[in-house]
């Protein structure tokens, strides 16, 4: 197996380049004053957002709103390229609280959706690694009553008809369920960003488009969904399709159990999961990416400083970034306590991300990474390529597949599909391969949305060949099956390609 960082160890308006105040009572007082103070001492703050500056104040400077208790930070605007790594920390977090849009099942006239793929990274998580005074909880007291869906899926999941028929129940709970979240557990707030997820793509594929029933208990054979064996990803798959099957009944539609991220089934494809030349592409990927941090100026910098707030000892670049997200993400205040930190914590933390994108977009020129990651991911595309070639045959196959997995695993599709710009997906990420059938119902095409954005002229064998925006799927289909490998490892198959040795 191969571990990332989510397997070691188990709108706003114009914004901030900033240098952090305190709110004084020379300067500015009123409730906001109070909030700032209340952000050194509450262990409540959720949420954050930046906001443009009040009319009192100067033009050049910006709110950070945080949580439910609406705390205000003033912050004097300096530097425009910290406008950048906050709105990103903002998107990585990406909050339960905003709506989900996008450009799913947004086709021409008198074309129609046949089938969807879908590929997802969990929803938001605790760290990896223990961290002092950091309590997380996993009960949804804090967050019932901010959404009717989320209350009727805590309603149906406390109930015993859940656990009937489960391939997952002996070991793992449907939800998070517990008054503290334990180590890489999936949280509410991550529980209600799938929620939101699966409500969306309900209205577009199932409301629209008519792709399944009604009737949640009559879909098992149109529904086909897997899941990596970790709590996260698990839940996360539960809470989708919660949103996303009318009449929800999880009896009825078991979620399959994938020992692998990459979701390489040999039942579906035929193929040998134990791929050698993808384990040795991956070690030679991992000492290249070790010494370029080990020199990185920015990396070091950033990792000294953070590690004067956290005083944690953790010396790792995922794990520094998992215990600072898990404060911002929550609106938790972190372990400095003092009335300036959280401003400062924020900018450092978004501080790391950049680097965790700078470092995500070397990757790109790293042919072992990119070699690793095609090999290990290619079992995937080929599945998906044949469901969607049986789809065009009139054969009974699923229409509506699902896949609960990581980071990695929709960053190798990414990579795959020649759309990776580096950036590590946020949490309750989404990747959406459609079939699109024509208006005669004789050619058959794909489209590809990466978190709700219509991606697929950039797809590697999609550009200059659109047909009024859509992808002609035997494109698809000639890449996996002979392209794919033929190109990128001057093999005739997959099987060849993963006996190399000795690289």
């Amino acid at each position: 197996m191969y571990l990332s960082h989510d397997q070691h160890a188990n709108k706003s308006d114009q914004t901030l380049p900033y240098k952090a105040h305190s709110l004084g009572r020379s300067h500015y007082q009123s409730k906001t004053e109070q909030s700032v103070k209340n952000v050194a001492v509450s262990n409540t703050i959720t949420n954050f957002e930046v906001i443009p500056s009040r009319s009192d104040l100067t033009n050049n400077s910006y709110f950070i709103k945080t949580g439910l208790n609406k705390a205000y930070f003033w912050l004097e605007r300096k530097h425009d390229s910290q406008y950048e790594g906050i709105q990103r920390l903002k998107e990585y977090c990406n909050s339960p609280y905003d709506k989900v849009s996008g450009e799913e099942g947004v086709v021409p006239t008198d074309y129609k959706v046949v089938s969807v793929h879908v590929l997802i990274r969990h929803g938001d998580r605790t760290p990896m690694i223990p961290v002092n005074n950091l309590n997380i909880s996993c009960n949804f007291d804090d967050i019932v009553n901010r959404s009717i869906l989320l209350q009727r899926y805590l309603e149906y999941m406390k109930s015993y008809a859940v656990w009937k028929n489960n391939p997952f129940s002996a070991i793992l709970s449907p939800f998070p369920n517990s008054a503290v979240c334990s180590l890489s557990q999936l949280t509410g707030q991550g529980a209600m960003q799938h929620l939101n997820n699966g409500d969306f793509l309900r209205n577009v594929y199932i409301k629209r488009w008519k792709l399944l029933e009604d009737d949640g208990l009559r879909q098992k054979s149109e529904v086909h969904v897997r899941s990596t064996v970790y709590s996260r990803t698990y839940q996360s798959a539960v809470a989708f399709l919660f949103g996303f099957i009318p009449n929800f009944k999880l009896e009825a539609l078991p979620i399959k159990p994938q020992a692998g991220i990459y979701f390489c089934s040999t039942y579906h494809t035929g193929f040998n999961c134990a791929c050698a030349a993808a384990s040795q592409y991956h070690s030679m990927a991992e000492k290249a990416r070790s010494t370029i941090s080990k020199n990185d100026k920015l990396w070091l910098s950033v990792k000294r400083d953070l590690l004067k707030m956290v005083k944690n000892g953790q010396q790792w670049l995922n794990g520094l970034f998992d215990i600072s997200t898990a404060h911002i993400c929550h609106g938790i205040v972190p372990p400095c306590f003092t009335p300036g930190c959280m401003k400062e914590y924020i900018n450092m933390t978004s501080r790391v991300i950049k680097v965790k994108d700078r470092l995500g977009h070397e990757n790109i020129y790293n042919e072992a990474y990119q070699k690793f990651q095609r090999l290990a991911i290619h079992p995937l595309i080929f599945e998906i390529a044949l469901r969607m070639f049986n789809q065009t045959r009139s054969l009974n196959v699923p229409k509506f597949v699902l896949y609960s997995g990581h980071d990695l695993t929709v960053t190798a599709l990414s990579v795959a599909l020649g759309v990776n710009n580096g950036e590590w997906p946020k949490y309750a990420t989404r990747f959406v391969l459609e079939l699109i059938q024509s208006k005669n119902g004789s050619k058959f095409y794909i489209r590809a949305i990466f978190n709700g954005k219509d991606i697929t002229s950039k797809v590697l064998f999609c550009q200059g060949k659109l047909e009024e925006g859509l992808c002609p799927a035997n494109e698809f289909f000639m890449f996996v099956l002979k392209e794919h490998i033929r190109k990128y490892f001057d093999d005739s198959s997959y099987f060849k390609a993963c006996l190399k040795a000795n690289i």
